[in-house]
């Protein structure tokens, strides 16, 4: 019976069919669940999540709470969702925004973080003509918390060799305005890239009331007078009596 269907359903993807939601995510449970009905699983995670695209951003352990869904489901959804994102940073690249700007990237970022419920940080590598080369995602599946480490951006930029990093996180169901530990993560950043002889060119952060850039709004330009390495060394060298 449950064959039977299957065979139904795919014959309708490969018409091309306008298919619901619910069928779409029905038919990819087919091959991480081989002998179910997954027409009942594919309405819960919707329910549970409320979207199609939440599915994708959900935590692995809220995807594996849902009825007929274990770790190996939810596992399998977590990386069809972590490929999805990779895929709108590669967008970004294949798009006519070719060239970095500040206004178009935040109105990308704005784009792609407007569903997500929980807290992601993205680390963009530019290269010399400023194009975005690559993107890292970081999060730790809450909603309100994400980690970026020193460790975290010096293993960046020695696997990229960027000539520039663009830094973008979000806070959902918040403003925008930066948190003293977003500041924090930015000077930090800020002089991690200064050792490195990289451009930290913005850092944007999304909101319920729209985003913030730390270029735009000029505040990466007091940061970079303040926390340049050159600068503090020399700070540094005026303090020592001889």
């Amino acid at each position: 019976m449950h064959e039977g269907h299957r065979q139904r359903m795919l014959e309708k993807l490969a018409s091309e069919s306008v298919l619901q939601d619910h069928e779409l995510l029905e038919i990819l449970l087919f091959y991480a669940i081989p002998r179910k009905n997954t027409n009942e699983t594919a309405h819960s995670l919707i329910d549970a999540c409320g979207s199609l695209s939440n599915v994708f951003k959900a935590d692995v352990k809220v995807l594996a709470s849902v009825n007929g869904v274990g770790p190996s489901t939810a596992a399998f959804l977590k990386t069809v969702g972590s490929i999805y994102s990779r895929m709108g940073a590669e967008g970004f690249r294949e798009t006519s925004h070719t060239i970095f700007s500040y206004r178009d990237f935040s109105e990308y970022i704005a784009g792609r973080y407007k569903a997500m419920q929980t807290e992601y940080f993205e680390l963009f590598a530019l290269d010399a003509k400023n194009r975005i080369c690559f993107a890292q995602e970081f999060t730790t599946g809450e909603r309100d918390r994400v980690e970026l480490s020193s460790t975290d951006v010096s293993k960046f930029i020695a696997d990229h060799g960027p000539k520039g990093i663009v830094m973008a996180h979000n806070h959902p169901n918040a403003p925008s305005a930066p948190s003293a530990h977003d500041d924090e993560c930015t000077r930090l950043t800020h002089v991690l890239c200064s050792l490195n002889n990289v451009i930290l060119i913005d850092h944007v952060i999304v909101g319920n009331d729209g985003t913030y850039s730390y270029y735009l709004s000029g505040e990466l330009e007091k940061i970079r007078e303040c926390y340049d390495v050159e600068t503090m060394l020399r700070r540094a060298s005026l303090k020592i009596k001889p």
